[in-house]
């Protein structure tokens, strides 16, 4: 039991973090004090918000490469499991364009689209998370190549008109944006599996700072 408390706490920490700056960044952007170049970027560009989306994602491969192998079984306990946070994603997924659409919250079309949101980013992450390192790596390179070479997807996607009564059309952004988080997805786990494979080789202090060093490069590659 001792020797897993160094990629735990390592693992606790980064989730941890990731959390209580998303919440603070959630609540914050709704007032004028939060600068509104730490908010979600509309075409170009990058910002602390989108940081925070992507390191939600890295933080679920993360603990899937770290755990998933040593524990993860086809039981039915862990069928329960998985089915338990898929329920609580779908929920919370469904439920909050509902709330929004009741109390007539501000929603900007430009971040998932009409019904699309993160937590169904997530939970559709949850599922393809089963999936080969090969195909995830693909459906990523896949959309990357798509965007990078094709002038009529780009504006398609920058466009302001769009067919309410399509439901691919209308959530095109958080459609499209699951190739990118595939990728990340990948990558995360991959981190996860070097971190526990060379857990054991190396005393645990020098574990910990190689964790952070090999965290900050993956970091750099998806900046």
């Amino acid at each position: 039991m001792g020797q897993q408390i160094p990629f735990c706490d390592l693992y606790t920490y980064l989730r941890a973090f990731v959390q209580i700056s998303t919440a603070i960044a959630i609540l914050g952007v709704d007032f004028r004090i939060f600068p509104r170049r730490f908010a979600k970027t509309i075409s170009y560009g990058t910002s602390p918000m989108d940081f925070g989306t992507s390191m939600f994602v890295f933080v679920m491969g993360f603990g899937i490469g770290l755990f998933r192998k040593q524990n993860y079984n086809y039981s039915k306990k862990s069928f329960l499991q998985f089915l338990y946070s898929m329920t609580a994603l779908l929920i919370l997924g469904f439920g909050k364009p509902m709330l929004m659409s009741i109390f007539k919250y501000h929603h900007e079309l430009t971040e998932y689209g009409t019904h699309w949101n993160f937590f169904m980013t997530l939970a559709v992450l949850r599922i393809i998370a089963f999936l080969p390192s090969i195909i995830l790596i693909l459906i990523g390179i896949f959309g990357t190549i798509s965007l990078a070479s094709q002038q009529d997807l780009e504006n398609y996607l920058l466009s302001d008109n769009r067919n309410f009564e399509s439901l691919i059309d209308s959530n095109r952004e958080g459609l499209v944006s699951l190739c990118g988080y595939a990728l990340i997805l990948d990558i995360s786990r991959r981190f996860g599996d070097d971190i526990k494979n060379l857990f054991g080789a190396i005393p645990s202090w020098k574990f910990t700072a190689y964790s952070f060093g090999v965290l900050a490069q993956h970091i750099i590659l998806l900046e």
